[in-house]
Order: C-alpha cells, then sequence, then structure tokens
C-alpha cells in the first residue's frame, strides 16, 4: 500500500470550496506529484484510482485521479438524475468479466458506477473511460423512498454493493448482468457505523462499531 486518502472538511459551514481537501498521507517513500486537491473530496478508492467529487455548486461534478501518475480524467457532466441522494464508486473495467486480477489495473480501462435515489425509483449509470460517456440508465427499480448512503462501497465477484437505506439495506448490482437487488442487513446492524468490506476469500462481511455503557459508566 502506498498511502491513505483522507479529507479535510469546511468546519466553519461556509461557502468556500478551498476549505475542502482530499490528502494523499503516504506510509512509504512515494510522494505524489500533487498530495492535497482543494476544493475536492475523496468519494471512492480502488485499482490504484480515486473518485473525488467537487465541492462547488455542482454536486455531482466528479474526476477519477491516479496519484502515482497523476493521471486527471474528468468525466462528464453528471446523469441527468434530480436525486435528493447519490454515492459512486470507481473500480476497473475488468471486474465485469472477472479478469480482474488487481495487478496492472492502473494500465486498463475504468468505470464509474452512478447510484441516485429519487422519491420512488432508485437509478444506475455506468461510466466507461473506454467510450468517454455515461450510459444510459441501467435499470429503473421501483422501489420505497431509499437513502443512498455515502459510505465506502464493496466489490464481491462481478458484483458491486453500495449500503443504503440508513444502513438497513445492501444494494447488489451485477456488472456482467446488470442485474440489480435490495438486500435486508439483520436488524442488530443498523447502524450509521456500519460498513460492508471484502474478504480475503472474496465474499463479503459487515463490520458495525458498537458503543456499549458498562455499570461502572
Amino acid at each position: 500500500m502506498l498511502g491513505l486518502i483522507c479529507d479535510r472538511v469546511n468546519e466553519y459551514y461556509t461557502y468556500s470550496i478551498y476549505l475542502d481537501l482530499a490528502r494523499f498521507v503516504p506510509t512509504c517513500s512515494f510522494r505524489p506529484r500533487h498530495a492535497d486537491r482543494r476544493g475536492w473530496r475523496a468519494l471512492d478508492a480502488r485499482h490504484g484510482r480515486v473518485l473525488l467529487r467537487g465541492m462547488s455548486r455542482e454536486p455531482r461534478h466528479l474526476v477519477v485521479w491516479d496519484p502515482v501518475t497523476d493521471d486527471w480524467s474528468q468525466l462528464p457532466t453528471g446523469p441527468p438524475l434530480l436525486a435528493y441522494n447519490w454515492n459512486a464508486a470507481v473500480l476497473c473495467a475488468a471486474c465485469g468479466t472477472g479478469a480482474c486480477d488487481q495487478l496492472d489495473c492502473y494500465l486498463r480501462p475504468f468505470l464509474v458506477v452512478f447510484l441516485g435515489t429519487g422519491v420512488d425509483h432508485m437509478t444506475l449509470w455506468v461510466y466507461s473511460s473506454e467510450v468517454g460517456a455515461w450510459s444510459e440508465p441501467t435499470s429503473v427499480v421501483q422501489f420505497p423512498k431509499y437513502h443512498a448512503d455515502l459510505l465506502p462501497s464493496a466489490i464481491v465477484g462481478n458484483a458491486l454493493h453500495f449500503i443504503i437505506d440508513y444502513s438497513s439495506r445492501i444494494f447488489k448490482y451485477d456488472l456482467a448482468t446488470r442485474e440489480m437487488f435490495v438486500i435486508l442487513q439483520p436488524p442488530g446492524s443498523y447502524s450509521s457505523c456500519t460498513t460492508i468490506m471484502t474478504m480475503e476469500d472474496g465474499g463479503w462481511e459487515l463490520q458495525e462499531w458498537k458503543v456499549l455503557d458498562s455499570p461502572c459508566g
């Protein structure tokens, strides 16, 4: 691992994009050309690339950044969806075919999967760096008013997983078949601190942090 991506958030709630920045914190001797990206927040990171969200007045301004090569790929105007909330993930294009070996992903094309929620539906678009454009809506699923949580996603096999509905459900998108599913989490796992993680054996698990009061306070 070369480093970590962390965000410095605008603590003063004033409109200044320069009070927000995404920072690359190295864990070895490697130093990126631009460690700080002012006016941006890290939304996702995977396979050597970082998906950044612009903190301007257009919240769906997305860029894919490679800290090693300093390649800066600005995505076209985001999906035309009046979503009240959304999430997105970046991944190697080979994940859709199961051919990703996670070794040379930075040399391969990439995908950005954008999940947006409206009043009574959830809609998904996929951006392909090979095509240089967003797809048409992959599908529209008639669900209740689920909330797309801004929490890390996870890839298991050919499927991408998002946490939705205030950590009570998992949204699964199969990259190969383009099918969409909603998985209900166990009631005891409902928490804003829930994170879904890919395991070493290729499966996934839920991680939840709980704080319990003891008799001693």
